[in-house]
């Protein structure tokens, strides 16, 4: 099984560093640019089945390739609580450190990573063989990338070709 993960285009808080999970941000003139340049790629493969965040800069971008996707809110973006709309050097240090621990992170009145990677985990192991697109956040595909082995963090409009299997 091969899923290729679509970071969702750029965004007025993703261009300037800010934590952005459950604010629901439309692209940006630079988002709608990297998704749209997301058509040619995407189209030359045969998706069994296309997915994307609920949230609408997924969802935009999706159109904006050229798809109608099956919303799964299991991909939906970690959910930062109180540090949402900050910028790392804005956070504490003690909030730093623990971002940075990431497995044990648990976002002030927000979202603890272990049910974000379990929430997460559970739509890949739904998937049914074959080759499938997914619109969704840089927080799934690092927890994706991380359950395979690897750490990794992807810019907007990036696409990462996983293997299961």
């Amino acid at each position: 099984m091969t899923v290729d993960l679509v970071r969702h285009g750029a965004t007025a808080w993703s261009s300037t560093g800010r934590y952005t999970g459950r604010t629901d941000l439309p692209l940006s003139r630079s988002g709608r640019q990297e998704a749209a340049a997301l058509m040619e790629p995407l189209g030359k493969h045969d998706y069994l089945t296309v997915w994307s965040s609920p949230l609408l800069r997924a969802v935009e971008t999706a159109s904006l390739a050229g798809f109608v996707p099956h919303i799964d809110e299991r991909l939906a973006e970690f959910d930062f609580g109180e540090i949402e709309g900050n910028r790392w050097d804005d956070l504490s240090p003690s909030v730093q450190a623990a971002l940075a621990a990431f497995d044990s992170f648990v976002a002030p009145s927000g979202e603890a990573v272990v049910d974000f990677t379990s929430r997460v985990l559970s739509w890949w192991y739904d998937l049914a063989p074959g080759r499938h697109l997914a619109f969704c956040h840089g927080g799934v595909i690092r927890v994706i990338q991380r359950h395979r082995g690897a750490d990794t963090l992807v810019q907007t409009g990036a696409v990462v070709s996983v293997h299961r299997g």
